[in-house]
């Protein structure tokens, strides 16, 4: 399969989704989340992207993001992928974690300084053309957990844009709204 092609378009917005290697379910784990958001917050600040919605899942995150007119889209998930892999890779090398380091290890180990991978190498980028798959993208991430079976409502789920959305609960991490003019979602 070849490279998937990333445009980059002025004011366009990108629905992003990255997956851990191997599909470990990392994520599970409440305070490796916590490290995803911090990171957010710090990237959203350094490239002055809008953050549109975001979940994060125990194997994977989706992101709406839409950088400012001069920033690339790689640069900023490559930057922000690097900041929480290392983070949580230190992270368990220190609480000697050696079950989910093992699991998270190269089999080909390209320097002394990479020999763990806590992200799949690529990522997915799809441009958002309309209002109307914005709204789709931003419904299909929010009932991302009730679609594996995680929860029973997208509310239940605390590490998801859902919450800013329906509830007004901007505890986790505040986004960049957009306007919605319906609300497919809510019941």
């Amino acid at each position: 399969m070849g490279k998937q092609r990333v445009y980059t378009l002025p004011n366009q917005v990108h629905f992003i989704t990255t997956n851990v290697f191997q599909r470990i379910p990392i994520f599970s784990n409440v305070d490796y989340c916590k490290i995803v958001i911090q990171k957010i917050n710090f990237y959203r600040k350094r490239y002055t992207f809008k953050l549109i919605g975001y979940m994060i899942m125990p194997d994977h995150i989706h992101l709406l993001i839409q950088p400012p007119e001069k920033q690339n889209i790689s640069s900023i998930i490559r930057d922000l992928k690097r900041s929480i892999a290392m983070e949580i890779i230190n992270r368990l090398k220190r609480e000697n974690k050696a079950g989910l380091l093992k699991s998270l290890k190269l089999p080909n180990v390209r320097s002394k300084n990479h020999t763990f991978s806590l992200w799949q190498r690529r990522f997915i980028d799809f441009n958002i053309f309309s209002e109307k798959k914005l709204y789709e993208k931003l419904e299909y991430i929010h009932n991302n957990p009730v679609r594996g079976k995680l929860v029973s409502s997208p509310s239940d789920w605390i590490f998801s844009s859902y919450r800013n959305y329906f509830e007004e609960d901007d505890s986790m991490i505040a986004i960049d709204k957009i306007a919605m003019t319906y609300s497919p979602m809510k019941k």
